[in-house]
């Protein structure tokens, strides 16, 4: 179990990375990907970090599946062995992602940052968010609202 949480947290770790490096003022971005599946009478959303994780390398997911966002942030936080700086720094990011927010009602243009090499044949991935240079982040509001809360902290 304790493995499982540790890979888990070092998917999660990477998108925290990913907004601190955007913070510290370098000049690149990255983006976030969704993983939605046609599974017949509904679709499944999964962020794609999360999805390779449990779908790839077999492994189970221990979190509780209900609880608030900033509750799983905290948790990734704490559990991931980030310095006492470093975890200072992404609970303060964490604190302030919303009001970074710009949602958007259309399809996102894909940021090529992820090197998947496994979709189903039912399943495509959709660009969720892009971090901006500014900081701002763009959100596709219609694949947010069908994420969980645990997908949504993984963002």
């Amino acid at each position: 179990m304790k493995k499982t949480i540790s890979i888990i947290l070092f998917f999660c770790s990477i998108q925290i990375f990913a907004l601190s490096h955007l913070s510290m003022g370098h000049e690149t971005g990255n983006g976030g990907d969704v993983v939605v599946c046609d599974d017949g009478s509904q679709n499944s959303y999964r962020i794609l970090d999360l999805y390779e994780a449990t779908e790839l390398h077999l492994l189970k997911v221990e979190l509780p599946s209900t609880g608030n966002i900033q509750d799983y942030i905290y948790r990734i936080i704490d559990q991931s062995g980030f310095s006492e700086e470093d975890g200072k720094r992404y609970y303060e990011l964490s604190k302030n992602f919303k009001e970074r927010i710009n949602w958007v009602n259309k399809e996102l243009v894909d940021i090529p940052d992820s090197e998947h090499t496994f979709i189903p044949s039912n399943c495509t991935i959709k660009q969720i968010a892009i971090n901006h240079l500014n900081g701002s982040i763009s959100i596709n509001k219609k694949l947010w609202d069908n994420l969980d809360n645990l997908n949504k902290a993984v963002l």
